[in-house]
């Protein structure tokens, strides 16, 4: 992803027909079955990253609970409306918002956009939106994962963070555990490489981090069933309650 922050190889990307095609293709979240899936390469518990993929992605999660957001330091979040500019295009906000504002008026306000991996870690994810000339403010790229309204926080912080027009992610533990901080830790470094590489992540680097990864995956699944209940919403990433879902 080039302008908005979220990396190349972003979980967050579903969408309803990818929803339904895991109902057929994964045997942890949709069969009533405990017993979870054999590994590729016949290594139980240890999962490849499209694996891992099925079983579990970033999401939007309809609440936020106060508590989350103060491990994030985040103190004021909006619900604003999202109305694509007519020339604007995906995962290019910063850009989009220029082009805005240089036809429209109004100011370029940054902040952060949320989603959530597991129930573990909120992903922070640097946006750009409108500010107009009413105080109001308006998102104006296309979001194919976001329909009409985006819950954001403004931070103009950001713009000390932007590197080669990129913007960045920031990655926040929900628990405290060595596996997770592990685990964000190589999310991070897949950012870093991304901002230090004009958005470009690299097959061969892209390789080694799932590699890094992969021998994480197994604990990462097995804490987001242990810290998601019944009523919460489920860690794969469906937006249902885990009672309705995944056991």
């Amino acid at each position: 992803m080039t302008v908005t922050g979220a990396s190349t190889v972003s979980r967050e990307k579903f969408n309803k027909q990818q929803q339904a095609d895991l109902r057929q293709l994964s045997p942890f979240v949709h069969k009533t079955a405990q017993k979870a899936p054999v590994a590729s390469g016949g290594c139980a518990g240890r999962y490849s990253a499209k694996e891992f993929a099925q079983f579990m992605q970033y999401f939007d999660p309809p609440i936020l609970d106060k508590l989350v957001l103060k491990k994030a330091n985040i103190t004021m979040v909006e619900m604003i409306s999202i109305e694509p500019h007519e020339s604007a295009t995906p995962l290019n906000c910063l850009n989009n918002v220029r082009e805005y504002v240089a036809i429209n008026g109004g100011q370029i306000q940054l902040g952060w956009i949320f989603s959530i991996i597991g129930n573990l870690a909120l992903k922070l994810t640097a946006h750009a939106v409108v500010k107009k000339d009413d105080e109001t403010l308006l998102c104006v790229t296309p979001n194919e994962y976001r329909n009409n309204r985006l819950r954001f926080s403004p931070d103009n912080s950001i713009e000390h963070l932007i590197k080669n027009n990129h913007l960045p992610l920031k990655f926040v533990p929900l628990i405290e555990n060595s596996k997770l901080d592990e685990y964000l830790d190589i999310e991070r470094d897949i950012d870093k490489l991304r901002l230090d590489n004009s958005g470009v992540v690299s097959a061969i680097e892209m390789q080694y981090m799932n590699s890094k990864a992969s021998v994480l995956y197994h604990s990462i699944l097995e804490l987001a069933k242990e810290h998601t209940h019944k009523n919460d919403y489920c860690f794969c990433g469906s937006n249902k309650k885990r009672k309705k879902c995944c056991r």
